[in-house]
């Protein structure tokens, strides 16, 4: 009868030994479980924030080179007001020295604005443009008539070589009315030039404002669809990291609670185990009495 019972008692010990040893088997393999979740989700974490550092550093990227577009725009933009400035100002004193300027025309002495606007006008009279034409004509040699035997007389001389009547002093007239025409032509080509010079400006000065207020709206129109895609995956990468770290509290909460159950439920078969042990060992001890 002991000999039996002690059978017993070695196949109840070495359940007991295959049973701890499973428990102990299980908890070791869910905290391999868990210590391999926690890196996988530690890699997961890593690679997240590299891949969001590279899409800040490409969108600050861009966004710098936006800035630099917009800057270089601007820069084009006052580089043309400050020519269409100058070319106004340059226009100014233009008007300014015509106004100071004075020439004597007909007797009259007059601003060379005036004359420039009287020249247009009126062109100081047929007389006067028959004499220039004259003029041109015969090389710039001037010639009048003699009032006397009406012989031709060059403009240099003083006395007819004919008659020899003396040339009166307004004979010389022509040669400089003909001088004071011309430099009125050249100071209205010049201030023509000039005109025509500001007009080219302030039309490119408005092909580069029209074209910079473009592409101003196109980089706003840019930066605020940048702005709202940037908003928009923030708040989707915050979703995502909000749902994954409750996935990950989920998973923490069933190993912890996995590990207490296989805790408990080790502790509990130590104590049935215990509680067997000694029963044996009673019945045992009454046995051998």
């Amino acid at each position: 009868m002991s000999d039996f019972a002690i059978l017993i008692f070695s196949i109840i010990i070495l359940a007991m030994f295959f049973g701890g040893f499973y428990l102990f088997f299980r908890i070791v393999r869910n905290a391999i479980r868990s210590n391999k979740k926690r890196k996988e989700d530690f890699e997961i974490r890593k690679i997240e924030a590299e891949t969001k550092a590279a899409e800040v550093a490409k969108s600050q990227l861009r966004e710098k080179e936006l800035i630099a577009e917009v800057e270089a725009s601007q820069a084009k933009a006052e580089a043309a007001e400050r020519a269409m400035r100058a070319a106004a100002q340059e226009r100014e004193d233009t008007e300014a020295t015509l106004k100071m300027s004075t020439v004597t025309v007909d007797g009259r002495t007059m601003s060379l604005k005036d004359a420039i606007a009287q020249q247009t006008v009126n062109m100081f009279s047929q007389k006067v443009n028959n004499t220039i034409s004259s003029n041109i004509a015969n090389d710039s040699v001037s010639r009048i008539k003699c009032s006397q035997c009406g012989a031709s007389i060059e403009s240099g001389s003083k006395f007819c070589r004919f008659c020899g009547t003396q040339v009166p002093d307004n004979t010389f007239r022509a040669e400089v009315k003909f001088e004071d025409v011309a430099q009125l032509r050249q100071a209205e080509l010049e201030h023509a030039r000039k005109s025509k010079l500001l007009y080219r400006l302030t039309e490119v000065q408005k092909a580069l404002t029209q074209e910079h207020e473009v592409r101003m709206e196109q980089l706003k129109t840019k930066v605020e669809e940048k702005k709202i895609k940037a908003e928009e995956k923030a708040e989707q990468r915050a979703a995502e990291e909000r749902e994954r770290k409750r996935q990950q509290q989920i998973e923490i909460e069933k190993a912890r609670l996995a590990s207490k159950k296989a805790t408990q439920s080790f502790l509990k078969f130590l104590l049935i185990s215990l509680a067997i042990i000694l029963v044996l060992l009673f019945v045992l001890s009454r046995i051998s009495n």
